[in-house]
């Protein structure tokens, strides 16, 4: 007589196997995906140290005393934050200089705290009030004798995408195999 699989010893232990086939993979996908993550944020630090050292060659004083960008090429002009940067540039007494268009006048965050002209300048995410997720990194530098904040930010979208894309691939592959499974 064949009747419903978890009767059976065999039907038991299937069922049993493809709950914990599929506990493994929801693991590994979680796992693999963190760890994609991780190093995609990395990766975007790597690039936000070597983008604010391009923009940091870019800066210039106005005769306003305020800050402009001196080239009008590549990205540091940029209106688009997929592709520009998103640049923020204080004085040392907290004074907004410069802020990209991109920024639609939306702050990076309050003014830096300078302590004895030291600067955290380890990168963090941070998201701003439109509810975008940014990498932001601080950088002393000086201009003509006159010491400023160069803040520069990245989009994090693209890489919680990826992640979320890595996750759902490896689920979709998941969940396949413990149909497979669950059917023998």
């Amino acid at each position: 007589m064949i009747g419903f699989p978890a009767r059976t010893l065999r039907g038991r232990l299937t069922i049993l196997y493809g709950i914990l086939l599929a506990f493994a993979l929801v693991f590994y996908a979680a796992g693999t995906s963190l760890y994609q993550l991780h190093g995609l944020k990395k990766q975007l630090d790597t690039s936000l140290d070597r983008d604010i050292e391009t923009v940091e060659g870019l800066i210039a004083l106005s005769p306003g005393g305020g800050v402009e960008l001196r080239s009008k090429e590549g990205e540091a002009r940029e209106d688009r934050h997929e592709r520009g940067y998103l640049l923020e540039v204080w004085s040392v007494d907290g004074k907004l200089l410069y802020r990209s268009a991109g920024l639609d006048g939306i702050p990076l965050g309050a003014p830096p705290q300078l302590a004895g002209m030291r600067l955290d300048r380890s990168p963090h995410s941070y998201r701003v009030s439109n509810g975008m997720r940014v990498r932001v990194a601080n950088r002393l530098h000086r201009v003509d004798q006159q010491f400023m904040v160069v803040r520069l930010a990245l989009s994090e979208e693209p890489l919680i995408a990826a992640a979320a894309m890595s996750f759902s691939a490896v689920s979709v592959i998941g969940n396949a195999l413990r149909l497979l499974t669950t059917k023998l």
